[in-house]
């Protein structure tokens, strides 16, 4: 009976002692190392446990090299008896690893695995696609390898899979807008017609950018059919003349027609029946009950109707030759005003302030047909050596009876 108790006694003993080492664990920078009994054993031990660079052991025992020094090694009786009470002994770490290895090792993982795609827009022959992004298992060595420089724990390779720098969500609006380019167009009412082709249009990643050449050439030649630069009109004697220049002439704003059309192309729509953006008017769309003559050589204003009935003329004087010239071409009255001052610079440069009754303008500079009362006479050649500043000169009472009669938007034929 003795004897039974004594094994109990002792069995009791043992549980205590495994009990109190449990709760008092002997650790390694805090790693439960309390299973080891053998000093010479626990730095090895400590070092399997702590290398951990990759989360796969397999890499670890591969690549990764883990020395292990721990501060004030005990004595193995020390060691035993430390068991029984808490410790956390210290150690230092190192490790250690051939990056060239490691590099060498990837490579050639890299060579079986799936290449990542960067997602793209392909033009099928008929409109554009855009191809989803391929998420390949490729590693990025680099940064792998910068990962592993500074220690970081638990490195699991797929977190450094080559991702791709355009996903679908990023290229989606720009393959769309470039098919609108595609889908769109403009036909004009002379027949010509544009839109932009599949050469027109450059895709780089999720950037799209326009070659204008084409667009800027077509609007250009837009000017073949709607520009009225050049254009013949009727004289009062029903001759006809070429005239070149002034405000009444159409010509085709190139750089604003081809802005709008840009835009217009993005609308995803086919427009029919447009004229582009002018600037100037047209002779061909003058409804004006009279028509203003001034020839210049032969210093005489008619005035005539439409259709080529004589209305009234007189003799004028325009700008001093060679020195203010009345400037040629195809003009419209935008101005008429009564009892207008004109203000100016003589050519010895001191100011002037001339009144007149009856005042016409044709130009934005100041231009104008109006009367001179300080003329005594209008002939053929008092323009050559003391002509206007560039008005057109008349008699105070032509003057009077012209205003009477034409209207703002009146052609005016200078030549």
């Amino acid at each position: 009976m003795l004897k039974h108790k004594s094994v109990v006694f002792v069995f009791c003993i043992v549980v205590a002692m495994f009990l109190w080492v449990g709760l008092t664990p002997l650790k390694v920078n805090d790693t439960d190392m309390s299973y080891i009994w053998s000093v010479d054993k626990l730095e090895k031990e400590y070092a399997n446990s702590a290398t951990h660079i990759f989360a796969d052991d397999t890499l670890n025992k591969k690549f990764i090299k883990t020395s292990v020094t721990i501060k004030d090694k005990p004595s193995q009786l020390k060691f035993v008896l430390d068991h029984f009470r808490y410790r956390n002994y210290k150690a230092k770490i190192k490790y250690s690893y051939d990056k060239d290895a490691i590099r060498k090792y990837f490579e050639e993982y890299n060579k079986t695995q799936t290449a990542t795609k960067d997602a793209e827009i392909k033009y099928t022959g008929s409109n554009y696609e855009a191809v989803k992004e391929v998420n390949g298992t490729q590693v990025d060595i680099d940064k792998l390898l910068k990962a592993v420089s500074s220690e970081t724990r638990g490195i699991k390779v797929e977190d450094y899979y080559i991702k791709p720098s355009l996903v679908l969500s990023n290229i989606e609006g720009t393959c769309n807008e470039a098919n609108t380019y595609l889908k769109s167009s403009i036909e004009y009412t002379c027949g010509k017609s544009i839109k932009f082709e599949p050469d027109d249009i450059t895709l780089q990643g999720s950037t799209l950018n326009l070659d204008k050449t084409r667009l800027q050439s077509f609007c250009k030649d837009l000017a073949d059919y709607y520009d009225t630069q050049g254009q013949t009109v009727k004289l009062h004697d029903g001759s006809e003349i070429s005239v070149q220049g002034g405000t009444y002439q159409a010509k085709v704003d190139t750089d604003a027609e081809c802005e709008e059309v840009e835009k217009l192309l993005k609308s995803d729509k086919q427009i029919k029946g447009r004229e582009p953006i002018m600037t100037g008017k047209t002779v061909s769309k003058y409804d004006g009950k009279y028509i203003v003559e001034v020839d210049i050589a032969n210093q005489h204003v008619w005035v005539y109707t439409s259709d080529g009935q004589a209305v009234m003329d007189s003799d004028c004087v325009t700008g001093t030759l060679n020195k203010h010239d009345t400037p040629k071409g195809l003009f419209f009255i935008s101005e008429m005003r009564k009892n207008y001052t004109m203000h100016g610079t003589n050519d010895n440069g001191t100011s002037y302030a001339s009144f007149c009754n009856r005042f016409m303008r044709i130009t934005n500079s100041g231009v104008a047909l109006h009367d001179a009362s300080w003329r005594g006479r209008f002939d053929g050649n008092i323009y050559t050596h003391n002509g206007s500043h560039g008005c057109v000169n008349l008699p105070v009472q032509f003057a009077k009876d012209l205003f009477d009669t034409i209207d703002n938007g009146t052609l005016v034929i200078v030549h």
